[in-house]
Formats: structure tokens, sequence, C-alpha cells
């Protein structure tokens, strides 16, 4: 189907197996150890393998040290390269017990150099060969150009590539009647044999997982030749391999014998012949696999079966042949295949099956009449299968396929092609069936991980937010993102920066689930360049954006950032910037009655006719915890413009908007119903009416809100409803549930904290002033959008009232105690210390920016002093930046380099001064006209201040002399 994808698939595979492969290095008993990468028997002193091989097989003593004895033996290597062999290793010998030739850690190729085969395993011997790369053997009349196997093979993490028997049988194994092979993880590629360019087997057991068959060759058998065996092969890949024979084929596999394929994928594989994915004589099963673009010359693109078949669960598609372009059952012998669960479709040539299927067989489907009655014909728009993906390659159903729960549970295994658990409710109608094909659709959640800020469908192997949003709406560009189900979708992202859109991205559908777009962790910046919307939610679909920037969004329309027509919508602390609309709603238009929740985000220079920042007609919008911001609208609006709906705002600011007419903050009209709780609008204007709020119809209630300092149009414009309680503004516009203050009172910090609020100063009139049962209600819930639980007792009257307003003022409460080790008497020349403990008690932190004092102490003279030490913090953040220096004798502590933060509820550390009197008297600390206290300058707004300060006093005596007496 895609030649370029399945070669990439192939290289991804590869280059996986030799990371994987090459990096784990198990731990043996014993063994020898390759130390050069000759091919001699030379004693120089270094071990080659040739060396190792002949220990290993007890043979005369060589360069390579060790115990030769009939028990296991292991080789490893301690050099990495080519190893270009001369002859033929010596084979592997029984009665020597079990040899592992084992260069993980390394890069090992042994190499036959177009000349000789590589090794020859003897009958009852073992070999187990990891992390090896075997390369360019050669044979004439013999079989097995890379290995000859007659014993016990296992083959792990390892490359057969470029291995030449054209003449013979096996160009990378020939497994004889006496031998067995496994294959783990392993790739063969590009070996060529007259019978099975792969690997050739008689009459004995071959299995094979996880392992890759690409671009072999042979006149039968391009890349398994089993005659009258059993081969048992899954999860595995077949691709681009072919075969010449005229009469027979077997482009992927010719099996004679019994021939077992599950969770595989065979695909651009071709015969001259024959049955160009597989010529199955035999018993042939096949369960779970996926066959596409697989061709023939002659009969069977992807299948030609004579002799006993079992399909099941299968996807056959895009496959060639001059009859049966899908599947050819011969009728040389009597026809014995059952199908079931099996999808044989848009053969592009000799239709999608040829020959009859035996009674039994049932629900499958095919885009053609040429597959009987057990086969229902669809059409491709029905089938609705999405592009090639995974490994092994399959083709996942995309939403509303005919083949999703169209299975028959007779025959159904437990899982899919990519081992998802079958049946699955897939269509969504609470009956969990098995699907038909390879696939099982499923509605577990799914998560793409966007890796480029490209904006592009190319199928360049990198996931873009383009490409995620299709593979999440269930229709995929390309694999580049992996294919989704029909549940719930999240969208993360392992980049950091900008998206630039060259179109509006696609919209957001219904019927897939709940979709989450999820900056988290990155700086995700979604830009519509100033010349497009960014995205749109379709009716009925359900779209969360968390932690992302919608910016430079334009439209000549509604909604220059985000349109919302009938979806809902959440948006989690994320930023709309810059984003116009022609019409409605700058940042974004909630219409068709459609539901939009924003919490903890910020709306900053969005502009719009109407709605600045939201539009909400009609829709229902509720919005807490978030901060609007110089926003705009060339009428009315100029953060938010709703009507026909209901409208909910909580715990959040809105500052420096504006609107050309009315409504700077807010405008609702016709019956738009609109509750404003624990808000602060601060400094919007309109040039016609309500800087603040606007109510030009509906209605409009407003509790423990502050509408203030509106620079046009008064605060508020309209009535209020009844219920509207507790508010404060700065003028008479706002009616008698609101009582009228001065800026000077409401005594606002500046803008701070995420994403921005005005936070109250001691003394403010807005403190404790609020309605606790309106707190407590929803959709404040006792919250505040300074993240400070409500109610506080924030002007330390002993009692717990809510403020007005969108925050709850909590102050620090710092205290400073003073203590001595010399139990208030010291001695001149004796030194003791001073301690000061500095302690934070309170539910909000204390934080102390950068040259800012912590602490101060005016020492007293009489004294020297030590270098201050801070010792035994408890909570404080950035400790190590606390600078404690006496200069003259002033003890001061800064904030040094970063900011230092006492946390909450309780947070303490100790500065120590060495003390060491110089006369007597009494040191009073502090000085006389000086001070000791912990926020000296006011640096932190506190609850209490009243125990900031600090004393000590230690008297000091002279120091008394005893005479030594001594007797003669």
């Amino acid at each position: 189907m895609n030649k370029p994808l399945l070669r990439l698939l192939s290289a991804l595979w590869l280059g996986t197996l030799l990371l994987a492969g090459f990096r784990s290095h198990p731990v043996y008993a014993a063994g020898y150890v390759v130390t050069s990468l000759n091919d001699t028997i030379a004693n120089d002193g270094r071990c080659t393998l040739r060396e190792a091989i002949q220990e290993a097989n007890n043979g005369p003593d060589t360069d390579c040290p060790g115990a030769p004895s009939a028990s296991d033996d292991t080789i490893t290597f301690s050099v990495s390269g080519i190893i270009t062999l001369s002859a033929t290793l010596p084979n592997i010998v029984s009665g020597q017990g079990a040899l592992t030739i084992d260069g993980s850690g390394q890069t090992i190729t042994i190499s036959g150099n177009n000349l000789v085969r590589l090794m020859v395993v003897d009958s009852n011997a073992t070999l187990t060969i990891q992390s090896l790369i075997m390369a360019d053997g050669l044979v004439g009349a013999g079989n097995g150009a890379g290995i000859s196997n007659a014993g016990t093979l296992t083959v792990n993490n390892s490359i057969f590539t470029g291995n030449n028997a054209n003449a013979s049988n096996g160009g990378g194994i020939a497994n004889t009647s006496s031998g067995t092979v496994t294959v783990n993880n392993s790739v063969f590629s590009n070996n060529n044999a007259a019978l099975g360019g792969g690997i050739s087997s008689e009459t004995n057991a071959v299995t094979i997982s996880n392992s890759v068959f690409s671009g072999n060759s042979a006149q039968l058998g391009g890349g398994i030749y089993n005659n009258g065996g059993s081969v048992a092969i899954s999860n595995s890949t077949f691709s681009g391999n072919s075969t010449t024979n005229a009469v027979f084929g077997g482009g992927g596999i010719v099996s004679s014998g019994t021939l077992i394929v599950t969770k595989s994928a065979f695909a651009n594989n071709t015969a001259t012949g024959r049955g160009g994915g597989i010529f199955g004589l035999g018993f042939v099963t096949i369960t779970n696999s996926t066959f596409v673009t697989n061709s023939a010359g002659s009969n069977g693109g992807a299948l030609f079966i004579l002799g006993t078949g079992t399909l099941n669960n299968n996807t056959i598609a895009n496959n060639a042949a001059n009859t049966g372009g899908g599947i050819f059952v011969s009728t040389d012998a009597v026809p014995n295949v059952t199908i079931k669960n099996t999808i044989v479709a848009n053969s592009t040539s000799g239709g999608n099956c040829a020959g009859p299927f035996l009674p039994g067989s049932a629900n499958n489907l095919a885009t053609d009449n040429s597959c009987g009655a057990s086969f229902t014909q669809v059409t491709l728009a029905q089938l609705n299968v999405g592009p090639l993906t995974g490994s092994p390659a399959y083709l996942p159903l995309l939403s509303g396929s005919v083949a999703i729960d169209a299975g028959t549970s007779s025959g159904c295994p437990s899982t899919d092609q990519r081992g998802a658990a079958r049946p699955q409710d897939g269509d969504n109608n609470s009956s969990a069936i098995c699907d038909i094909g390879a696939y099982e659709r499923s509605l577990q959640p799914v998560s793409y991980l966007v890796n480029t800020l490209n904006d592009n469908t190319t199928g360049d192997s990198l996931c873009s937010l383009r490409e995620a949003i299709l593979a999440a709406n269930d229709a995929p560009a390309n694999a580049d993102c992996g294919i989704g189900g029909a549940g719930d979708d999240t969208i993360l992202f392992s980049v950091n920066g900008t998206i630039t859109l060259g179109s509006t991205l696609p919209n957001i559908v219904s019927g897939q689930g709940a979709l989450t777009i999820n900056g988290s962790g990155q700086n995700i910046t979604i830009s519509g360049n100033d010349s497009v919307r960014v995205l749109a939610v379709n009716n009925g679909a359900i779209l969360t954006l968390r932690s992302l920037t919608i910016a430079n969004g334009r439209v000549t329309g509604s909604g220059g950032g985000v349109l919302n027509n009938g979806g809902t919508v959440t948006v989690l602390n994320s930023t709309f910037v810059r984003n116009t609309a022609t019409q409605f709603g700058g940042g974004i238009e909630n219409a068709g009655n459609g539901s939009l929740t924003v919490r903890d985000s910020f709306f900053d220079e969005n502009s719009a006719q109407n709605g600045g920042a939201i539009d909400n007609d009609p829709g229902t919008l509720i919005v807490t915890s978030s901060t609007f911001r110089g926003n705009s609208a060339a009428l009315t609006g100029g953060a938010i413009y709703s009507s026909n709906g209901a409208a909910t705002i909580a715990n959040s600011t809105f500052s420096g908007n504006q609107a050309t007419n009315r409504g700077g903050g807010i405008y609702n009209s016709v019956n738009g119903t609109l509750a404003v709780v624990n808000a602060t609008f601060w400094r919007n204007r309109a040039n016609t009416s309500g800087g603040g709020i606007d109510v030009n119809g509906g209605s409009v209630t407003v509790k423990n809100t502050i509408i203030a300092n509106s620079v046009s149009g008064g605060n508020c414009f309209g009535a209020f409803a009844a219920g509207s309680t507790t508010n404060l503004t700065t003028d008479n516009t706002c009616g008698s549930s609101f009582t009228q203050v001065t800026v000077a009172q409401l005594n606002f910090g500046p803008f701070a904290g995420v994403p921005g609020y005005f936070p109250l100063l001691p003394g403010s009139v807005a403190i404790d002033a609020g309605d606790n049962a309106v707190c407590a209600a929803a959709p404040v819930n006792n919250q505040s959008q300074n993240g400070v639980a409500r109610p506080q007792n924030g002007n330390s009257d002993s009692l717990v009232v809510c403020d007005i307003g969108a925050v709850e003022a909590a102050f620090a409460d710092l205290s400073a105690v003073k203590t001595n080790n010399a139990s208030d008497t010291a001695t001149v020349g004796q030194p003791f210390t001073w301690t000061v403990t500095v302690a934070n008690a309170s539910i909000a932190a204390a934080a102390f920016a950068s040259g800012q004092a912590i602490f101060r102490d005016d020492l007293p003279l009489g004294a020297t002093y030590g270098t201050p030490v801070v010792q035994n913090l408890v909570n404080v953040t950035n400790g190590s930046n606390i600078a404690c220096a006496i200069a003259g004798t002033t003890l001061t502590c800064t904030a040094d380099g970063d900011e230092v933060t006492l946390g909450a509820p309780a947070s303490s550390f100790e500065v120590v001064v060495s003390v060491t009197p110089t006369t007597t008297g009494t040191l009073a600390n502090p000085a006389a006209g000086g001070v000791c206290r912990v926020n000296p300058d006011g640096a932190v707004a506190e609850i209490n201040e009243g125990n900031n300060l600090c004393a000590d006093t230690v008297t000091v005596n002279v120091k008394v002399y005893v005479p030594l007496v001594t007797r003669s």
C-alpha cells in the first residue's frame, strides 16, 4: 500500500533491534572471549572466533584461555567489527554441550565475503547465536549459505543479510530433517536461494517470533520454504520478498507441511507464479494477520491455498493477481478452507476471491461479489479503514466501519493483531462483539505525543498537532501519530515553543469521545499568526484545553481563538492573548447552546466587535479563578458579552478592559442570566455606560463583589436583581446592594500572582466584610483566586469572615524571640551566644525578595561579635540565600540573590551570634535607641506586628582570678 512506509517500518525495526539487542549482555558462568577480528589459528596470543569454536569443540589448544570440557560453553567478544572468513567456521559438534556465541555489547559481523558458508551445526549439536550480524555467506551445491543446521539452533536479536545459496536451499538458514530452528527478534534481509531465500526447512520445526523477513528472494519461498515440516510464525513482518518460479511461487512463504501464522503482516511480496504472500499446501492456519499490496502473476495475490486452510480475523486488501487477487483456493484437490471474520477488499486485479470456501465460513466482508455466500459485499467507504500503521503493520478500523462489532464469536481469538483484547464494544452500543478483520476497535483512552512544532500532514514520521487532532478525530492523514479508537483521547507534547498555523486546525468532532490537548510540562503556544482562527469545536464534541497559550488567532466572523459551536469546552490554566474577531468573541465564541468552563486562566488583549475575550450567545458560561485584562470591544462587552444564555463569574479579576460603547468589563443583554460572585472589577472603561458591568436586559445578580475606579462610563449601568448583596463600589452608579467607599479605603496592592489579581492590603475595607454564606455556597465553595481558603480572620479581630472581592486576604504572622546561653550572667572575656528564632505562624507565607531585610538587630557596645550563623531551618524556601552580617554593631539578615520564603502554616530559622564581653555592666539587646525586629522595613504584610520585636539582657561581671598556691 505504501512502499516507502514499509521500508521505513523495516528500517525502524532493524534499528531498534540493533539498539535493544546489542546493549544487553547476559552473564555466563564461564566461556571464551574473542579478542581479535582476524580469522586465524595463529598462536599469537589473541583469541579469534575460529580458535574459540575449536576450543569449545574440545579441539587442540589455542590462544583462547579456558578449560575445554563437555559442558556448555559461551563465546563473547571484547572487540567490535567485521570478522571476514577465509573458510567456513568449524562445525558445531555434538557431545560438547550447548554453545552460545554472544555479540551483546559489541557490533559483530561474521562475513563470508561472498566466498564461503558461515557455519554448520551438526546433528544433535546445540547452538545459540545472540546479537550477531551474519552476512555475505555463499554456498554452491550445499544448503545454507549462512548456517546449515542439523541440530538445535536458536537465533536471538540477530541479522542475516546478503547470504546466497542460489543453486540450493536456505540463503540465510537451511534446516535439515533432523534440525530445529527458533528465531526471536531477528531480521532476514536480502538473502537469496533456489528454495527459501531467508530460511528453508525439511520436515522439521521452525518457530519465528517478532522478526522481519525483507527483500529475500528465491525460485520458491522468497522468505521461507517449508518442505513437509512445521513452521509457526507470530508477530512478524514479511515485506518485499519475491519468487521467480512461474508455476509455484510463495513470495513470502511456500509451505507443504503445517504453517501457522498469527499477528503478522505480509506486504509488497511478489510471486511470478502463485501466492504473492503465501503459497500453502498441506495445513495452513492464519489468524489476526494483515496482507496488503502483495501480487502474483498467476493466482492468489495474497494467498494461494491447495490443501486445508483455516483463516480467522484477517485483513486482506489491495492485493493483485491474474485470478484471485486476494485469495485463490485451488480446486486441484478437494477444497477444504474455512474463513471467518475476514476482510478481503479492493484487489486491484483478479477479483478478491477465486474458488469455494467450506460451509461454516461466516461473517466475512468483501468489496465485490467474487467471494461467495459467506461474504457480505460492501463498499470501501463502508469499510472505512485508516492508513497502514504499526509493526507488524495493520489497517485500523475507523469510526462507522461496517466491520466493527460485525463478527462471529465462533473462531474469534482473544486478542487482535496488536494484542488488544477481543471482543470490545467498538460502536459504543453497550454490546461487545468481535470485529471483522485483524484489528479490534477500542474505546479505551489513547494518547498522542506531538514531537514537532511544524504544522503539516506530510507523513514525515513526526507527529504534528494537526496530525494528532486528525488521528483523535478518527480521520488520520497518515500514521505519524498512530491510530486511536473511539474512546477519550489526550494529546501531549514533547517539544517546547510556538506552533504557527498555516490554516485553522481540524474541527474537534463529536462521536469520538472527549479530547484533551494538554501542554503541561512544556511551554506551548498555538498561534493563528494573525491570519486564521486557531480551532473550532463541532456540536456535541468535547474538548479540554490545559496549560496552553492560544495566541494571535484572527477571523472574519466570530471566535478568533476558539469557536465552540454547540460543544463542551473546558479551558484550564491557559492563556488567550491577542486573538481577534470582527464580530463576536475575540478569544472564544461560545454559541449554539455550547458549554464553556474557564478556570485558572488569563485573557489578555483580545478584541472583537462584541465580547473582546468571550462571547456567550447562546450558551452556558462558567468562569472561576481567572483574569481578564486589557481586552477590548468596538461596541459592547470589553471582556465578556453574554446574551440569551447563562453566565457565572466567581473568584475572578477584570482590569483594564474597555468597550467603545457599553460594558467595559461585562455586558449582559436580552434574556441572559448573569451571576457575579466574589469578583473584582478595577479600572475598566466604557465610553457610554457601565465601565465595570452594563445590564441591558436579562437578570444580573452580584454578591461579595468589588466594582471600582472605572476610568469612564461609571462603575455600573442598569439594575441588579434582587438578592444582590454585600458589594463595594467607588461611585454611586451601582445601586443599593453596593456600599460606596474610596479607592484609599479599598487599599489594593499592585497586580500580582498567576493568572493575576489585586491583593488586599492590611486595613482594606473589603477584608472580613463579606457574606460567609455566599462564600460557602457554589460557585465560590470557600475558595479564592489567590488560593487562600475562605473565610479567614484577615483583620486580627478574632472573627473569621469572608472578604469581598476575588481574593481572600491572608497575612504572615512573623515573630522574633531572643535567648542567651549564659543564664543571663556573663563574664568579661568569656564568650556566650545570643540566639534569635525567627518564625512565621500563619496560613500565609512570608516572602522576602532579593535585597529585602528579613531581620535586624542593633547590638550593644561593650562586646565583640563573631560571624552570625543561620541554622535549624524549618519549611524555609531558599534558606541558603539568607545572608547575615554585622556592620559596626548592626546585625542584618537579608534575602540575597533569590527570594526567601518562610512557608505556611509554620516555619522558622535561627540566627546565632557569639558574644564576648569586653567590660562589666549590662549588655542590653537591642542597644539603646536601636531595634531588634523581624521584617524591619515592612517588606511583608502582616496580620499582627506586635510580636516582631525581640530583646534580651545579660549582666556582665568582672573575671575573678584565684591565685595558685604551691607547697614546698
